[in-house]
């Protein structure tokens, strides 16, 4: 088993399964801690960084880090897996959210963007960190370049 759960922790958290070798293949995607446990080798999460001149608050931003945190420390105690880091600048650019998630949709696989509308469907307002999650899977396979602009 070579699977990457993917995790962006925003106010809603959203994850992504994929295929860590191969084809690379999106295997589901929701929101909340719904991920299913035990089907992954590596994990990766969004670490949220704090912007000079950002619009998030600094106190939930300080929330966002103790919620990566706790991810984490459940991923290695329940999984025995350790959680990579990524900061959003790292894998995502500057880019809006709107742009990067159209971007992340035209490298997906038909079945993979049903499986995304259906998570969204399920849970419409989970839908950016949905997205976010799929988009950091799809970076770190190799599918997704970061956006530059």
């Amino acid at each position: 088993m070579t699977d990457i759960l993917a995790i962006d922790p925003g106010e809603q958290t959203g994850w992504a399964l994929g295929e860590g070798a191969g084809q690379h293949r999106l295997r589901g995607c929701g929101h909340g801690e719904d991920w299913p446990w035990h089907q992954f080798n590596r994990a990766l999460i969004e670490r949220p960084e704090i912007y000079s001149k950002g619009k998030a608050a600094p106190n939930s931003i300080g929330t966002l880090l103790i919620r990566v945190g706790t991810y984490k420390e459940r991923l290695k105690i329940y999984c025995k897996v350790e959680c990579e880091e990524v900061f959003p600048k790292e894998w995502k650019g500057s880019v809006s959210k709107k742009t990067h998630h159209l971007r992340g949709r035209r490298k997906m696989f038909d079945f993979e963007k049903a499986m995304v509308d259906a998570a969204v469907a399920r849970m419409p307002s989970h839908e950016e960190d949905i997205k976010d999650a799929v988009n950091l899977y799809l970076w770190r396979v190799g599918r997704l370049p970061k956006s530059e602009g």
